[in-house]
């Protein structure tokens, strides 16, 4: 489960990196190893689970990055 957990961060953080440096935005390349994968906050192992036929996926059948708000 933890390994696919990283899996899926490492994919969608570079997701974020693309999408941001295609929009033009300054990435402080130094920062980028202290990047961590680990994290689960977005994960729910035991609660519930709400399935959505409505459920918006992207060309690549991935979720959509949240964009920030201007």
């Amino acid at each position: 489960m933890t390994a696919a957990i990283i899996l899926f961060n490492c994919r969608y953080l570079g997701r974020a990196l693309g999408e941001m440096r295609s929009r033009g935005m300054t990435i402080d390349e130094a920062l980028i190893p202290q990047l961590s994968p680990l994290g689960w906050d977005q994960i729910n192992l035991t609660g519930d689970y709400i399935w959505s036929d409505a459920l918006v996926l992207d060309a690549d059948g991935r979720m959509p990055l949240r964009l920030p708000t201007a």
